[in-house]
């Protein structure tokens, strides 16, 4: 399935977000997930949403990570 991530074109075998994580090399775990956003078509996805989210063809997908003085985009 092709994705827009982080404004590059990404190829992904699945559509699970936390998934999609996992393959694109963003998380190793669940746990990870603390520390970073995710937006899903320019819309933050909550936390609780994570395991129940499902991504589509075209989907665009940003990550971002807290940092100390603002965030940094990955």
């Amino acid at each position: 399935m092709k994705i827009i991530f982080n404004d590059k074109p990404a190829e992904v075998g699945c559509t699970a977000l936390l998934d999609v994580l996992s393959e694109l090399g963003i998380i190793k775990n669940a746990e990870e997930i603390y520390g970073m956003a995710v937006s899903l078509n320019d819309s933050i996805i909550s936390k609780n949403d994570y395991q129940n989210c499902k991504l589509q063809e075209n989907d665009r997908l940003d990550v971002f990570y807290m940092m100390a003085g603002g965030s940094c985009e990955r």
